[in-house]
């Protein structure tokens, strides 16, 4: 999947990856391929 920031560029996430984002943060999730585990915690 790709994750893009609404004001920068996009960056690719893959298996194995942890990914933080701060909070109040928006953007666009862009689905390649169906996933099958994702988990968020707020």
């Amino acid at each position: 999947m790709s994750v893009a920031p609404d004001d920068g560029e996009a960056t690719d996430v893959t298996a194995g990856d942890l990914v933080v984002f701060p909070r109040g943060r928006s953007g666009t999730w862009d689905i390649h391929t169906p996933l099958t585990k994702a988990c968020l915690i707020s």
